[in-house]
């Protein structure tokens, strides 16, 4: 889809965010944006949707990613190129229960994430490829 092809009556621009909520169970969660017009949005759902929610997102910073590399692949955000705005700026790592993957979450200066699911033996890999630290 185009930008433009939106109904523009429900079109908001996000100007911040607002702080988020969580149950006692973390099962359900509460998030929102603050909008160019002063008006406040808050969205709830449950974790599972919230996950599917990151990815649509998170495929969406892709699309465009793609897009602006495809129309100038030396623009100063273009994150394609060999530069800083390439480096991780953040990681984090999320075990499953039972202890069968972990996932990988990392984060570039320009707040796209890339995710990547190892295994415990993937993990143990990649910590015995890595030079010992002094």
């Amino acid at each position: 889809m185009r930008l433009g092809q939106l109904d523009q009556m429900t079109v908001k621009k996000i100007a911040g965010f607002e702080p988020f909520g969580l149950t006692v169970d973390g099962k359900t969660v509460e998030f929102g944006f603050a909008t160019e017009d002063a008006s406040k949005i808050t969205l709830q759902c449950d974790h599972e949707l919230l996950g599917q929610a990151i990815i649509y997102l998170q495929t969406i910073a892709k699309e465009a990613l793609t897009r602006r590399l495809a129309v100038d692949p030396l623009a100063e955000d273009a994150e394609g190129r060999e530069s800083e705005s390439n480096l991780v700026h953040r990681i984090d790592f999320v075990a499953d229960a039972a202890g069968r993957s972990a996932t990988v979450l990392c984060t570039r200066q320009t707040g796209i994430t890339s995710d990547l699911q190892l295994s415990p033996e993937m993990i143990e890999k990649l910590l015995g490829a890595l030079p010992e630290v002094h």
